[in-house]
């Protein structure tokens, strides 16, 4: 089973090829140096996919770093996870970046009551560490 398989496994046929249009998307926005794209960030990027994908994609920082799928197979490298999901390595690093800068943003909103909560006084920077601190050590 491929990487892209393993990261994909249990979506459908529309969501997988979601899932693979939108790293294919980034990585060649990053490739050919177009820089911004016109959707403004990466996040803005993630929203637009389904849950279903946008759960696989955040998945994907964590399944570059992981450096075997199973116990007792050879330990593979970054660069070579991102070469079997169609990365280039050197877009990678900054794929994998944003990722983990969305997910630490997603879960700041979480602690702080989410995009629902009443309009109140900002958040102090005890709050905002302390949601900081526990996006980082989970």
């Amino acid at each position: 089973m491929s990487p892209l398989e393993q990261l994909t496994q249990g979506l459908s046929r529309e969501q997988m090829q979601e899932f693979a249009d939108a790293l294919s998307y980034l990585d060649q926005r990053l490739n050919n140096n177009m820089g911004q794209s016109p959707e403004g960030s990466s996040s803005a990027i993630l929203n637009k996919l389904s849950p279903a994908v946008r759960q696989r994609f955040q998945m994907l920082s964590e399944f570059i770093e992981q450096p075997r799928a199973l116990p007792f197979q050879p330990k593979r490298s970054e660069a070579q996870n991102m070469d079997a999901l169609g990365i280039d390595p050197t877009n990678g690093g900054i794929i994998k970046d944003s990722l983990d800068g969305n997910e630490v943003t997603s879960r700041v909103i979480d602690r702080l009551g989410g995009a629902d909560r009443p309009s109140q006084s900002p958040p102090s920077l005890r709050e905002l560490l302390a949601a900081s601190v526990d996006a980082h050590s989970k």
